[in-house]
């Protein structure tokens, strides 16, 4: 989906191994990737750039913690966060579209 503030989100299962207390365990899990469309048009303009990206990231952070998601380290301009890994959760779906919605209303 892509939002008219030039957010690109997508939302994806997959089974991955998680480590459980030492346990390594296969687990659905909930994936979000986002990113900014257009991102390498705003790096020629280095003002326009820095603001965009701390506010993207900002707000990325924030709608991932406030539904209960792990953020991966951002690389550029993309986000991506993972649902059902530290605790089980069978809403994890339903949280990361919801951080996936929120992102997209910033």
């Amino acid at each position: 989906t892509v939002s008219s503030n030039g957010m690109m989100a997508r939302k994806r299962s997959a089974v991955a191994r998680v480590d459980v207390g030492g346990v390594l365990m296969h687990r659905t899990v909930s994936v979000l990737q986002a990113d900014i469309v257009g991102f390498h048009v705003l790096a020629s303009d280095d003002a326009g750039m820095v603001a965009t990206h701390t506010s993207v990231i900002q707000a990325a952070s924030q709608a991932v913690q406030a539904h209960g998601g792990l953020s991966s380290p951002f690389v550029g301009d993309k986000v991506l966060a993972y649902w059902n890994v530290r605790a089980t959760r069978s809403d994890h779906s339903l949280l990361c579209v919801g951080a996936a919605q929120e992102l997209l209303r910033t």
